[in-house]
């Protein structure tokens, strides 16, 4: 039995949930099992899916980070536990329970989808220019082992990205401004971050023109992942 991890990484709006969902439902088709998980440092914990379940520990953790009043610093270290947090999960996930779906399946093959990773969690911590080595972040965790198989990288230039966001009618003008200031102020350390990885983890990029068409990008994703 194979369990694969497959990463969807890049700036809000660029298109990562939609790629994920895409994908998704290509996996249903074909009878292959798959769960989608958070990959960076935080999840809601309210329950809505099978990939974040009823948590009253990410609910506290979600209402601690979105205080008013919170300081760069504070929020830095809860990243890092979020983070810490987040692996353990993904660890039960690839070691036990994507298993065991498997095999109620009577399948050779599980997948984690994953919407986010480490470098998502780097950048705001490079951002603040504090130290974003995975061994600092994932102290005491084997941190190779969150390492997914594939890591898709959707890049847009933050003009796309902007006016994506601001066709987003389903959200409130507030969140809108929320994004546009986290676009804003990581776009930079973002790609930092991405091209001081080692080559052990570049070698798992595969980089994609997010101004593709969606159905377009969904077929180049398709036939690298096919090859699993």
């Amino acid at each position: 039995m194979k369990i694969y991890t497959i990463a969807f990484e890049g700036m809000n709006c660029c298109g990562k949930g939609t790629q994920i969902q895409l994908l998704a439902n290509r996996l249903s088709s074909l009878k292959i099992p798959y769960v989608i998980l958070r990959g960076d440092s935080g999840r809601s914990g309210l329950g809505l899916s099978e990939g974040d379940p009823f948590d009253v520990w990410w609910q506290d953790f979600h209402a601690k980070f979105h205080q008013k009043n919170i300081t760069d610093q504070q929020r830095s270290g809860l990243i890092k536990k979020g983070a810490r947090k987040i692996a353990e999960e993904l660890l039960i996930w690839k070691n036990v329970k994507m298993v065991e779906k498997a095999k109620a399946t009577r399948s050779k093959l599980g997948i984690i989808l994953q919407d986010r990773t480490f470098i998502s969690v780097m950048t705001p911590l490079a951002q603040n220019n504090e130290n974003y080595s995975l061994e600092t972040i994932y102290s005491g965790i084997k941190w190779k082992m969150l390492i997914p198989d594939i890591i898709f990288y959707l890049e847009a230039p933050k003009e796309v990205l902007f006016d994506r966001l601001s066709r987003r009618f389903d959200l409130e003008r507030q969140a809108r401004e929320a994004r546009e200031r986290i676009i804003t102020q990581n776009y930079g350390s973002f790609l930092d971050v991405l091209e001081d990885l080692s080559d052990f983890i570049q070698k798992r990029v595969v980089r994609l023109d997010a101004n593709q068409p969606p159905l377009v990008m969904e077929n180049i994703i398709y036939s690298r992942v096919i090859y699993f």
